[in-house]
């Protein structure tokens, strides 16, 4: 009888530049993680996602973000 190998697993704090490259490289460097990111906002991405909502989101937490209507 063999043993089944088991996956490790590991958490992603973070769906912002960072998060998604270590995101990326776990994914491409071999089968023996299995992995879930956490992102407090709705979409990946971070500060650098571009967003007209200021204030506070539908469910009361704060909108971050570093990009702006006209920003070059």
């Amino acid at each position: 009888m063999t043993m089944a190998s088991q996956k490790t697993r590991v958490a992603v704090i973070g769906a912002g530049p960072a998060g998604l490259c270590t995101l990326k490289h776990l994914a491409q460097s071999s089968n023996d993680y299995e992995i879930v990111a956490f992102e407090r906002n709705f979409w990946p991405g971070g500060l650098w996602v571009y967003t007209d909502m200021t204030g506070k989101d539908e469910y009361g937490v704060p909108v971050h973000s570093a990009m702006y209507k006209k920003l070059k």
